[in-house]
């Protein structure tokens, strides 16, 4: 666990360490690929000395809770703008980074300005206090800051379908599954006959719910729906018990009408779910219930 030092602490308040930062990503980067994990409630990005424009190579993003914190590590290892980012929990009761902190920072600054750590700096440790071995001369030419928009940038990006612009951007983690998943649809507990009664969800990434059917892939033709009701997104993120990378599938509703029901409980728009087999979804006041299940799901 990383020590970090806040200007304003607050009780309340729980962080993440993020490391090896794409270079050209700010603030509003950052904030938007880990707010889907929680209430996001401060990001700081400190910024190189020499050029403003770009970070130091790493972050600190601080959530309402402990456990939105926690669940915001999963993403550490997943590859953003070329770089592998890591991500590991914050200790908020130290007001001052220690020995070990200061030391990685220098890594990371050494590596911002020369796209590789001094001999000096090399005697420090990086992720997880291992040391890092002195620098390779064979290290090929320095990676160039990339200031094309990230994918995180999703409020200011206009992703359209059919003319009609979509309510969501995919997540940079957005991943094809990897498994057969599919949808079940039953009605007054029975399941639907012919192609109403499965969907392959399999063959991309994300299906987007709702009424609209020049845009959804997955029509919920109710009043009460929404145009563009929810999202299904496929994310490859790794387990809390694992070290590697595997494809999930989520649930976000996008700020619908009358909301997206998991297992009965309305869930909060904008936030993505973790869905497991045999979980039951419902969109609005449709008494529809799709059941998402792999093929080879066994009890």
């Amino acid at each position: 666990m990383r020590s970090g030092k806040r200007k304003h602490k607050e009780n309340s308040e729980y962080g993440i360490f993020v490391g090896n930062l794409p270079f050209a990503w700010l603030e509003d980067d950052v904030r938007n690929i880990f707010r889907s994990y929680g209430t996001v409630v401060d990001v700081q990005v400190p910024r190189n000395r020499e050029q403003r424009q770009l970070n130091r190579g790493f972050a600190f993003v601080y959530f309402s809770s402990k456990e939105e914190a926690l669940a915001a590590t999963t993403i550490s290892g997943s590859r953003l703008d070329g770089r592998n980012i890591k991500v590991e929990l914050v200790d908020d009761d130290v007001d001052n980074r220690n020995d070990h902190g200061k030391e990685t920072e220098l890594v990371y600054e050494e590596i911002a300005k020369s796209g590789k750590p001094t001999a000096a700096a090399s005697q420090a440790y990086e992720w997880g206090g291992k040391p890092i071995a002195p620098p390779n001369e064979n290290v090929g030419p320095k990676e160039t800051p990339n200031f094309a928009p990230s994918g995180a940038l999703y409020k200011e990006q206009r992703v359209t379908r059919c003319g009609k612009e979509l309510k969501f951007v995919e997540p940079l983690d957005a991943k094809r599954p990897d498994k057969r998943w599919r949808l079940y649809v039953f009605k007054n507990g029975k399941l639907l006959q012919g192609e109403d009664g499965v969907f392959y969800v399999d063959q991309k990434s994300c299906y987007l719910f709702g009424r609209d059917r020049d845009v959804v892939d997955i029509p919920i033709d109710h009043p009460s729906a929404s145009k563009q009701h929810a999202v299904l997104q496929f994310r490859q993120v790794i387990p809390k018990n694992g070290d590697r990378l595997v494809t999930k599938p989520y649930i976000m509703d996008l700020e619908s009408t009358n909301g997206t029901f998991l297992n009965n409980e309305r869930i909060e728009a904008l936030r993505y779910y973790e869905l497991l087999p045999k979980d039951v979804l419902r969109f609005g006041h449709s008494s529809r219930e799709f059941v998402i299940l792999t093929t080879d799901y066994r009890e």
